[in-house]
């Protein structure tokens, strides 16, 4: 295969770029399927975070017009939602990491949480990551979050932000091409690497 350049994975994004350019065909080694497979295609990951605000009172006033569902319910139906109405194929979004109560924050994935059992929560975060196929898939999932959150319960409000991360790798057809070429390749030397060994001799 004419100007094949084969690199190995890198964090360097400059590396892969400056290699593509001058590239017909790129092969990346990783192990995690095993060396007898070949993956045509990868998928995004980006980031989700989610604020949700309720009204701090006394939990004997929780459902009422003047407190509210509180944070917790808010989410609750956030996260509910999300796994409801975002069910697709290659598609994932996981919460990863929650805290909540009458205050809370998350540093550097540490989270920090103060409320009482008798206090309708104030505050909840949310950290999650987001997995797709295609830039598109991300752009729908994205929206459709979105959608959900703007549904607030009474007394309550959220927001959620994204962050971009490593972008998605569609399958394409020239994927498939190269696919079965290195099916072939490998198929050939499976065969001679066979009669080798079988037409050996063995002297004792």
């Amino acid at each position: 295969m004419k100007n094949m350049v084969v690199i190995r994975i890198q964090s360097v994004e400059k590396i892969f770029i400056e290699a593509a350019r001058r590239s017909e065909y790129a092969l990346a080694f990783e192990t995690a399927t095993g060396f007898g497979y070949g993956t045509i295609a990868r998928r995004g990951a980006s980031g989700w975070k989610l604020e949700v605000t309720g009204k701090r009172a006394h939990s004997s006033g929780v459902f009422s017009e003047r407190t509210g569902a509180g944070a917790v319910y808010e989410t609750s139906r956030i996260l509910s939602e999300f796994y409801k109405q975002l069910q697709e194929q290659y598609l994932t979004y996981n919460p990863g990491l929650i805290v909540g109560g009458s205050s809370a924050e998350i540093n550097d994935g540490e989270g920090v949480a103060s409320g009482k059992t008798n206090v309708v929560a104030e505050k909840i975060i949310v950290e999650g990551d987001l997995r797709f196929i295609s830039e598109e898939q991300k752009l729908f999932s994205r929206k459709k979050m979105d959608d959900i959150v703007a549904e607030h319960l009474p007394q309550t409000s959220a927001i959620i932000t994204f962050e971009d991360g490593i972008p998605s790798m569609p399958p394409v057809e020239g994927n498939y091409q190269l696919l079965s070429i290195l099916n072939l390749d490998y198929a050939l030397e499976f065969v001679d690497n066979f009669f080798l060994y079988e037409n050996q001799s063995v002297s004792f």
